[in-house]
């Protein structure tokens, strides 16, 4: 996920996501310490700030079976939440009105899926309701650039950016 795409270890990556969010697994996600991760909080408090996608990852310890992937696939997560980004917050949100639509409210999400698209020139998320109210499925659909691909495009927007906060320093000194 976020490596390179077709590659053994991406396919196990996002099966495993799949899977840990699929119609059997999706209500040990909405129990309020888990729920938490995407709401922030817990039950009873809303102070803290929901985790970023990372950190949930690490915590919950969705890595791919093979060794190497893990720091890219974790480092795309990260870059997801990156301010010249912004993802992150979409796809947790996404991921958090799935587990919200827990059949109290007459909307029931029985799983979440994501899906993994190739695309050189944007990173998007986008979230599409499949199925009734009564059973959905959130089909979040992630398309974006390889990780290095991705950290590249961070570092060149903050060059930029810093070039032209220096250019604008420059012009109030004069």
């Amino acid at each position: 996920m976020g490596l390179y795409f077709n590659t053994d270890e991406t396919i196990d990556l996002i099966a495993l996501v799949n899977r840990r969010f699929n119609v059997d697994n999706l209500g040990d996600w909405r129990v309020a310490k888990k729920k938490d991760y995407f709401i922030g909080g817990s039950s009873s408090s809303s102070e803290a700030k929901p985790k970023r996608l990372h950190h949930i990852a690490k915590v919950e310890k969705l890595k791919a079976k093979a060794p190497g992937p893990d720091n890219a696939f974790r480092a795309w997560l990260q870059h997801l939440h990156s301010s010249w980004v912004e993802v992150g917050d979409d796809v947790r949100g996404f991921i958090r009105d799935g587990l919200n639509d827990d059949g109290t409210n007459g909307r029931l999400c029985s799983e979440i899926v994501f899906v993994i698209v190739p695309n050189a020139n944007a990173i998007t998320a986008t979230a599409t309701q499949v199925g009734p109210n009564t059973g959905y499925a959130q089909v979040i659909t992630i398309t974006t650039m390889p990780a290095n691909a991705v950290a590249a495009y961070i570092k060149k927007r903050r060059e930029r950016a810093a070039v032209r906060r220096a250019a604008a320093a420059k012009r109030r000194k004069l």
